[in-house]
């Protein structure tokens, strides 16, 4: 169960940030609003579970790193209330929709709900943590309303399902995890139902696939690593990190960004819509995806012995990551061996014709 949740949550905030940047580059409406709410949402839950992955590797973890594990959940709890204002401007945008009452309702709920869960940085108490929760449970309420009058609606479609989810398994955590600890397991289906709104909104902001889309994630691999970069400067100065962490900022520069713009210009270049390559990008992506993960988690996790299981589990993940990278590289120069090869038997047909 250890290493499961270890994997699941890194596995998460990737995912989530990676989508984020990507929605950032579409042209379709709310495409800013949405690509915002992820990237927030990985921003702020990196907060929280950055020191829960260490302590779920470091021995006694938990006592270890419980000033990082409450104010993380801090950050994480201002960020998530957030992410609930702009989930219902995004609504009101997409419906044109208009109603001051529940404007209002929704302002003076975020303001409350800040206002609590900043006092209880300095004031500590765990009635304030759970008055805290009541305007949050309101800002809900409030966003799961319009989602269920307006469902027929194909950007909102379903959206109120993994919203009510993500509070009903998130409710019985606020009110029994000091009494039963065990409920706290319940934050991972309520994750699952936040990653489920992540790919709706991905869906809501894709663009029919072109060779542009290698441009669009050429650039969220960058800002990844610039991210990761700035994450192993600045988190490196509280905690130790493993230098494998460093090497994630030069693999998503190298292999995320500069690969794939080339491989932009070269179908730029030779005039190809790219659509053909369109499964060959999503393993390259897949590829990406696990081996920066693994190597992040890595560079995370190692000054902290993990278990052998752990070490294992990550050579496998990244061994699958590498040969996806590999096999999707031979695949797209494969593809432009083929497309040359045509060109230039093209060309000699059009010679012997002149």
């Amino acid at each position: 169960m250890r290493e499961l949740e270890v994997f699941f949550d890194i596995f998460y905030l990737t995912f989530a940030m990676y989508l984020g940047l990507k929605m950032l580059t579409s042209k379709k409406p709310g495409k800013n609003l949405l690509g915002t709410m992820a990237i927030l949402l990985a921003g702020g839950d990196t907060f929280h579970l950055v020191p829960r992955i260490i302590s779920r590797v470091e021995e006694n973890g938990f006592v270890i790193n419980k000033n990082l594990l409450l104010y993380g959940s801090k950050v994480s709890a201002v960020t998530m209330s957030i992410f609930y204002v702009l989930f219902y401007i995004y609504i009101k945008k997409i419906l044109g929709y208009k109603n001051k009452k529940m404007d209002f309702a929704l302002g003076l709920s975020l303001i409350v709900r800040e206002v609590l869960v900043i006092y209880n940085f300095v004031n500590l108490s765990d009635t304030l943590d759970l008055i805290s929760n009541i305007p949050f449970l309101v800002m809900g309420i409030i966003v799961i309303y319009l989602l269920i009058k307006f469902k027929y609606k194909e950007e909102l479609k379903n959206l109120w399902i993994w919203v009510f989810l993500s509070f009903a398994f998130y409710t019985p955590v606020v009110l029994f995890k000091r009494t039963y600890p065990i409920v706290g397991a319940l934050m991972i289906p309520k994750t699952m139902a936040y990653i489920m709104m992540i790919v709706k909104f991905r869906k809501n902001t894709k663009e029919s696939f072109g060779s542009l889309e290698f441009l669009r994630s050429a650039f969220s691999f960058l800002i990844s690593g610039l991210i990761a970069g700035a994450f192993y400067r600045e988190f490196g100065k509280i905690a130790p990190l493993d230098p494998n962490l460093l090497r994630v900022h030069g693999h998503l520069i190298v292999l995320g960004f500069i690969v794939l713009f080339v491989f932009f210009l070269a179908l730029k270049s030779l005039q190809i819509q790219g659509q053909e390559f369109k499964t060959t990008l999503k393993i390259y992506e897949a590829g990406m995806f696990l081996t920066y993960s693994i190597m992040f988690l890595h560079g995370l996790i190692n000054p902290y012995r993990p278990s052998k299981l752990l070490i294992n589990s990550m050579t496998g993940f990244a061994g699958v990551g590498h040969i996806l990278l590999g096999v999707s590289i031979v695949m797209i120069i494969f593809k432009l061996i083929k497309y040359f090869s045509k060109e230039q038997i093209k060309g000699q047909i059009l010679k012997g014709q002149i």
